[in-house]
C-alpha cells in the first residue's frame, strides 16, 4: 500500500464516473469519482475506516472485483477508497478504465452536476434524490440546516436545493446565511415552497434564491429541468 498521506491521496487526478458500485457483494453504492489509486462513493451510511472491503466494478458488463481499503468516511457525504493488493491484470483494467474516462471526461461546464438537498421529509427527500440520481446528478442529502452547514464545510455543491419550511431554522433564514458567507454566497439555490404568493416569491428572489418552485406543482421532469437551466446559467462563459 502507498505511504502517502490521505491529503497527497485526494490531491491525486481523478475523474467523475457514474454507475452503481457494490461493496462486498451486496451493498451498492453510487460512484462519484475514479484514480488509478482508489474511488470517492456516495453513500448515506456510515463504514469504518480501514476496514478492507471487496469493491466491485461493472466494466463493459464484466464485473471487476478488486480489494480496497476505507481511507475516510463522511456520512451523508461519502467514503473514499483506496485500492490495494491488485494483480498486474486488475491494475491495467483500472488503468484502461480510467484513462478511457478521462478521455471521454466531460468539460467543466457540462459537470456541474453535485447537488446539496435539503428536505425534513424523508419521503419527499427520498423521491427528489431518487429523481436527481436517476437523471445523472449526484446528490448529498441533509434533513436539516445544521446537517447541510456540515456538508458544507466538508465541500461545495455546485447547487442547493431545499425546502423553505424547515423548523429549526426556516429556509430565509438559512438563504441569508448562504448568501453572507464568502465561500457559498456564488452556490445557485432552488427553494422549494408549498405556499405560492407574490410575497413568498420575493422575498425569496431578493435574498438571493435563483428560483422558486411550488412544491405540489412541481413534477420531476420540472425539477430536473429546472436544475439543469439554472446550473447552465451560473456556468463561465467559453
Amino acid at each position: 500500500m502507498s505511504d502517502r498521506n490521505p491529503k497527497e491521496r485526494r490531491e491525486k487526478k481523478r475523474f467523475p464516473i457514474q454507475g452503481n458500485i457494490l461493496i462486498d457483494g451486496k451493498i451498492a453504492f453510487q460512484c462519484m469519482d475514479i484514480s488509478e489509486d482508489g474511488m470517492y462513493l456516495y453513500t448515506g451510511r456510515s463504514l469504518e475506516e480501514n476496514r478492507v472491503v471487496q469493491v466491485t466494478l461493472p466494466i463493459k458488463g464484466k464485473p471487476l472485483t478488486v480489494k480496497a481499503q476505507i481511507r475516510h468516511n463522511e456520512p451523508g457525504i461519502g467514503i473514499g477508497l483506496q485500492f490495494m493488493d491488485m494483480t498486474d491484470e486488475q491494475k491495467k483494467t483500472i488503468y484502461r478504465l480510467v484513462h478511457h474516462v478521462r478521455e471521454h471526461s466531460v468539460d467543466a461546464a457540462d459537470r456541474k452536476r453535485n447537488i446539496l438537498l435539503i428536505d425534513e421529509n424523508a419521503i419527499s427527500r427520498q423521491i427528489y434524490k431518487n429523481t436527481l440520481l436517476h437523471e445523472g446528478f449526484f446528490v448529498f442529502e441533509a434533513k436539516e440546516a445544521g446537517e447541510a452547514h456540515r456538508i458544507l464545510k466538508e465541500t461545495l455543491p455546485d447547487l442547493i436545493l431545499f425546502d423553505l419550511s424547515m423548523e429549526a431554522m426556516d429556509g430565509y433564514e438559512f438563504l441569508s446565511i448562504l448568501r453572507e458567507n464568502p465561500a457559498w454566497k456564488k452556490i445557485p439555490v432552488v427553494i422549494f415552497s408549498a405556499v405560492e404568493t407574490p410575497e413568498v416569491k420575493e422575498r425569496v428572489i431578493t435574498g438571493g434564491a435563483d428560483v422558486l418552485l411550488i412544491k405540489m406543482k412541481t413534477t420531476p421532469f420540472l425539477l430536473a429541468d429546472t436544475i439543469r437551466k439554472t446550473l447552465q446559467q451560473h456556468s463561465p462563459p467559453l
